[in-house]
C-alpha cells in the first residue's frame, strides 16, 4: 500500500531482524481501516493472524466493506480504467523502455536439481496447453492418484 514492504531494508539480515523484532509503523496518511487490515495480516503469532480462521475473516474486514464479493467473483464490477487496445497483441500502453528489450530465455540447460528436490515433483505433468487450469488440474489429478494408492 505504500510502495515498500513494512520492514524493508537493503540489507537482508537487517530486514529479517526488523521482521522479527521491530514495531509495525505506518505513514500518517494511511487510513485506520488499512492499518487494521495490515496489523492483522502481519500478526507474528500465526494463531492470532488474520485469516487463520479462513478467508471470510479477511473479507469481513472494514477495509473491504464496500466490496460485494459476489459481484467481484461474478466480474460484475465496472473497472475504473479500461485501456484502449487495438488487439490482443497491442503493447502501446507499455513504455517502450520495456517493449524494446530483447526477450531472454530463462531456461538453463544444465540446471540439475538434487534428488531430494526432484522427489517433490514425482507424478507432476504439465503440457502447457491450458495455462493455469491445466496445471491445477494436473496437480489435483496427481493428488487424487496418491490418495487412491
Amino acid at each position: 500500500m505504500t510502495g515498500l514492504p513494512p520492514f524493508y531494508d537493503e540489507n537482508v539480515n537487517e530486514m529479517y531482524r526488523r521482521i522479527l523484532e521491530d514495531e509495525l509503523v505506518f505513514p500518517d496518511e494511511m487510513g485506520n481501516r488499512a492499518k487494521s487490515l495490515l496489523r492483522g495480516l502481519l500478526q507474528r503469532d500465526p494463531r492470532r493472524r488474520l485469516g487463520n480462521n479462513g478467508a471470510a475473516e479477511i473479507k469481513d474486514q472494514p477495509f473491504f466493506a464496500e466490496i460485494n464479493w459476489d459481484y467481484l467473483i461474478g466480474k460484475q464490477y465496472e473497472p475504473p480504467f479500461k485501456p484502449s487496445v487495438a488487439s490482443a497483441n497491442d503493447t502501446s500502453n507499455f513504455d517502450e523502455e520495456f517493449t524494446a528489450e530483447a526477450p531472454q530465455d530463462s531456461y538453463i540447460a544444465d540446471s540439475n536439481l538434487s534428488e531430494t528436490v526432484q522427489e517433490q515433483f514425482v507424478g507432476f505433468t504439465y503440457d502447457g496447453s491450458g495455462g493455469a487450469m491445466s496445471l491445477a488440474q494436473s496437480m489435483t489429478m496427481n493428488n487424487m492418484d496418491n490418495y487412491r494408492s
